[in-house]
């Protein structure tokens, strides 16, 4: 089994050549999406349509929960709209690429999974849920007037 590392990002590809992608966001009690969390998982996308992999399965690397959503401390630092406006199209851009990964991606989602840790969830080919009571699916910006 070989193992590398991000600032955010672990992976491991066991002997079957099943790649584990685990969001493990650093100084993080909780997984949020940052603009250095889809930079990384850019660089990663590249990475695993030239590897030679069977499947992939993201996961948490946290112990509660899978991904809550977008960072929202970010949205104070932007300096206009463009900004705003590149960096939704970024995450927009890497969840299209990994949508269309040849190899089967599977999101093992445990805990809560809101916003745009669902949007990576649905960007997978299939989704599995713990069934729990601290299981919770959705999209809570759209009470803000966000649309996913």
């Amino acid at each position: 089994m070989s193992m590398q590392t991000y600032r955010n990002w672990r992976l491991e590809t066991d002997n079957n050549q099943v790649l584990w992608l685990y969001f493990d966001k650093e100084n993080a009690n909780v997984n949020t999406i940052s603009r250095a969390v889809i930079e990384e998982f850019n660089q990663i996308v590249d990475s695993v349509k030239t590897g030679n992999y069977k499947a992939l399965i993201l996961a948490s690397g946290k112990a509660n929960g899978f991904i809550a959503g977008a960072d929202i401390s970010q949205f104070t630092q932007f300096k206009d709209i463009d900004e705003a406006t590149n960096l939704l199209m970024m995450g927009d851009d890497v969840l299209a690429k990994f949508e269309s990964l040849s190899i089967p991606t599977v999101a093992m989602i445990d805990g809560f999974c809101l916003g745009g840790g669902f949007e990576i969830a649905l960007a997978c080919h299939y989704r599995v849920a713990e069934e729990s009571n601290k299981t919770r699916i959705g999209f809570p910006e759209v009470m803000l007037g966000i649309i996913p």
